[in-house]
Order: C-alpha cells, then sequence, then structure tokens
C-alpha cells in the first residue's frame, strides 16, 4: 500500500501569531510519520508540504519520511491573503492526474490535509462552484480531504465545498499543538485501516 499525504498550510498574514507553533507542530507530524513508516515497513509513505497566501508554493514535494528536513522559523514566514481554493484545487487535481486509478482500485490512499484560520479571499482559478465539484468527485473515487479550521465555523466551511462534515475540525491556535496530535492520530489510524480512524472530539 502507498500512502501519500499532502499538508496544505495557511501562510497568510493572520498566521503570524502562532508562527513558530506552526513550524513545530509540522516538525512534530513529519517524527509521527517517520514512526509510521518504520512501524509499517510494508507500506509506502510519502509527504508533501505546500503553504498557501495569495500564492502557492511547494516546499517539500513526495518525500519519504527518512529524507523529511526539520523546519526552521525562517521557512514560514506569514503575510498575504487566503487564496484557499487555488490552493486546494491546483494540488489536488495535479495528484489526482498522477494517482487516480491506484486510488480507485485501492493500491494508494492521498491524504489532502488542510489547515487555515481563514475563509477564502484571493482565489483566481477556482471558485466555490468547481471546488465543490472537484472535491465530491475526488472523494466519489476514494481521496480523502481533511479540513482543520481555526474559526469557530469550521464545519460549515468545510461542507459548503463538500469536505465530509467528520473529516472538518475546529480548533483554538493556542491549542494547535492539540489538535495536530489527534491528527497525528488520526493518520496513524487510517495507515492501520481502523474502521475509527477518524477520532476527533469535536
Amino acid at each position: 500500500m502507498k500512502n501519500q499525504y499532502h499538508y496544505i498550510i495557511d501562510k497568510s498574514g493572520s498566521m503570524s501569531d502562532c508562527q513558530k507553533t506552526t513550524v513545530e507542530c509540522i516538525n512534530e507530524q513529519f517524527v509521527t510519520l517517520y514512526k509510521l513508516a518504520a512501524e509499517h515497513k510494508n507500506q509506502e509513505f510519502r509527504a508533501s508540504l505546500h503553504f498557501f497566501n495569495d500564492n502557492l508554493s511547494t516546499m517539500i514535494n513526495q518525500q519519504t519520511p527518512l529524507n523529511l528536513p526539520k523546519l526552521k522559523l525562517s521557512d514560514f514566514s506569514p503575510n498575504g491573503g487566503t487564496a484557499l481554493y487555488d490552493a486546494i484545487g491546483t494540488i489536488a487535481s495535479a495528484e489526482r492526474l498522477n494517482s487516480s486509478q491506484s486510488v480507485i482500485n485501492g493500491s494508494k490512499k492521498v491524504v489532502f490535509v488542510i489547515i487555515t484560520d481563514g475563509h477564502e479571499n484571493r482565489s483566481l482559478l477556482y471558485n466555490s462552484e468547481n471546488i465543490r465539484k472537484l472535491i465530491l468527485e475526488m472523494q466519489m473515487e476514494g481521496y480523502i480531504f481533511m479540513f482543520l479550521g481555526a474559526i469557530h465555523n469550521a464545519k460549515n466551511v468545510a461542507t459548503r465545498i463538500n469536505i465530509k462534515e467528520e473529516h472538518a475540525h475546529s480548533f483554538n491556535k493556542k491549542e494547535m499543538n492539540t489538535i495536530f496530535k489527534k491528527m497525528g492520530s488520526s493518520l496513524t489510524g487510517l495507515a492501520k485501516n481502523e474502521t475509527d480512524w477518524n477520532k476527533f472530539d469535536n
């Protein structure tokens, strides 16, 4: 089984108040993936890290857990707006071109983990209508979208673009470490094929 994780992280200006915590949490996620790969040597694990504000940048592209770097504070410098739809649409569409058949036949799991503290306000390529269509189609094919929002209505924001309600979770920035740990446990359960892998309390 192949496992591909895409971390899509908001780095708009409003994320400035949790810059250090975000970097620490991403590094902890990478440690979790390293342990997961060591425990499940019969599976292949890859991770990609994307940051978005007005623009989208990919810092890490399909690296094995062994080769994941330790991020520095200077790697994450929040500024700009929130082109959320463009980030999701661009990354998801590119992955779909490469892995659609593998996901459909069950030989590959692809998870998109979206983390934001704001609402869409800058996208040019995707709007609510075409992003809803894309996400719905990809979920039906077997792709998994997780939405973690430091906003009070994260579930509503997620379901408006067809991300499943049970895969959407709100969090407080002061408790970011907790939500990242839950996400790590959730992805571990998914890799183990646990039926209740999505263990979030909110």
